[in-house]
């Protein structure tokens, strides 16, 4: 170019593109950024077309993660119930044959009270580790729910701090709650002392079917004591019941008349604490409230942790001074001795006191996981797992006749849980049903 051109023509030229540089940049590049802006506008309507179908898909998204979440829950939480049911049982099975190993002939210590004694010690210390687990699980839900709020008022600062001392521990409130809760652990502790006595003189498994048979002896009482009616479906469903009790028993060929005196005596015992319960601690008493004169009264009633801490405690203030008075001291002297100085009755003795932990534990987790009405039905399961066990591990003779009391047994408990069930909800609706009808019942000042 320099060689075709002038000097003056170069400097035109440039000038020339220069202006043609700025004129882009200025009101040509405007239009071209207002076309590219109305081509971005134009293609928004795409963009949002595309976005109005990716909601649904993102919504079903989360909806599959959600259902795969709660999936996995429902899954631990089924694992979780069936290992502590599986260790209910387990721990069931060690406790009754290590004592009945500790009751058979030739053992050293054969010693039901002073047993069962030990047994209340250990049931005693489990209540208090669960307590104060309980306790430490508050103080953190306490002190995790007042850092969540740390902007509130020193009012409720105070409040928070006063939430941290929480105790699960339920004190006896009257005298009156006293001698409730001291009937209802003596007649606890004659039906252990009595269940691990006839381990003595009879199997395991014969044990075990004749203490199928509480419900009929607990509905005995209850019409006794409660002087509650039951309908004629619940006793014709306890007919099984007694009908496989009876057939067990005779052809048991280890039967013992003391042994089976004394597993009688332990569903007595059992079926009274159980009407003793219901009676005492579900009175007006134990509910709280406002009484005539005014004055309120606090509740009496207790979970069923605390009622087994204080009817253990109390069990072991009568049970020592038992086994002292009709075993002897020396006889508690020579068995003590005999387990420091052999280690095999050591061993079976501690792993008697395991199982006796263990089973207080699980059964509060059971009836935590599953409740009371389910609790009872895996009670009869457990009840055939123990038979099981206990005629594999002692190899004791069962017969066919033996195997049909058990079957009828264990239907009939079945029977009657789902009978007695179907009443209580019968009378539930009843009484609903009452409590809507009597206000449109009687005179206009009672209805105002």
């Amino acid at each position: 170019c320099g060689c075709f051109l002038t000097h003056r023509q170069i400097i035109i030229a440039w000038m020339s593109f220069q202006s043609f540089v700025d004129m882009m940049q200025g009101g040509g590049g405007g239009g071209f950024q207002q076309q590219k802006g109305t081509t971005s506008s134009s293609s928004s309507p795409s963009s949002v077309v595309v976005e109005t179908n990716a909601i649904p898909l993102q919504a079903a998204s989360a909806q599959q993660n959600q259902q795969q979440i709660k999936t996995n829950t429902n899954k631990r939480k089924f694992l979780k119930t069936s290992l502590i049911v599986c260790g209910w049982f387990a721990s069931t099975v060690l406790l009754i044959s290590f004592n009945k190993i500790l009751m058979r002939d030739g053992s050293k210590f054969r010693l039901p009270i002073f047993l069962t004694f030990m047994h209340m010690c250990v049931a005693y210390v489990c209540c208090e580790i669960v307590l104060s687990f309980k306790e430490r699980s508050l103080v953190v839900a306490a002190f995790n729910s007042s850092s969540g709020s740390s902007g509130s008022s020193s009012g409720s600062n105070k409040s928070s701090n006063s939430a941290f001392r929480v105790s699960a521990r339920q004190q006896l409130q009257s005298n009156r709650q006293f001698w409730k809760i001291f009937a209802l652990s003596q007649t606890f502790a004659v039906s252990i002392v009595a269940a691990v006595a006839s381990l003595e003189y009879l199997e395991v498994s014969f044990e075990q079917a004749i203490a199928a048979c509480t419900p009929a002896v607990t509905a005995f009482m209850g019409m006794v004591i409660l002087r509650k009616k039951e309908h004629w479906r619940v006793w014709a469903s306890l007919t099984p019941v007694i009908l496989g009790g009876m057939v067990t028993a005779g052809a048991e060929p280890t039967f013992h008349a003391k042994g089976l005196a004394l597993v009688l005596a332990s569903m007595v015992a059992r079926a009274t604490k159980s009407c003793l319960q219901e009676l005492l601690l579900s009175s007006a008493e134990s509910e709280g409230g406002v009484s005539k004169d005014g004055v309120v009264q606090q509740s009496e009633k207790l979970d069923s942790l605390n009622s087994l801490r204080w009817m253990s405690l109390m069990s072991v203030c009568t049970l020592l001074p038992a086994s002292v008075e009709f075993e002897g001291v020396c006889a508690i002297k020579a068995a003590l001795r005999s387990a420091y100085e052999e280690n095999d009755l050591a061993w079976a003795l501690c792993a008697n006191c395991a199982g006796a932990f263990l089973v207080n534990i699980s059964q509060f987790l059971v009836t935590q996981h599953v409740g009371a009405l389910s609790m009872q039905v895996l009670g009869n399961v457990k009840t055939i797992v123990t038979v099981v066990f206990s005629v594999v591990i002692f190899k004791n003779v069962v017969g066919l006749r033996s195997m049909l009391g058990y079957a009828l047994t264990l239907i009939g408990c079945f029977v009657y849980l789902r009978e007695k069930r179907r009443r209580e909800a019968i009378e539930n609706n009843n009484n609903i049903n009452n409590e809507l009808v009597a206000p449109l019942v009687g005179n206009t000042e009672n209805q105002v």
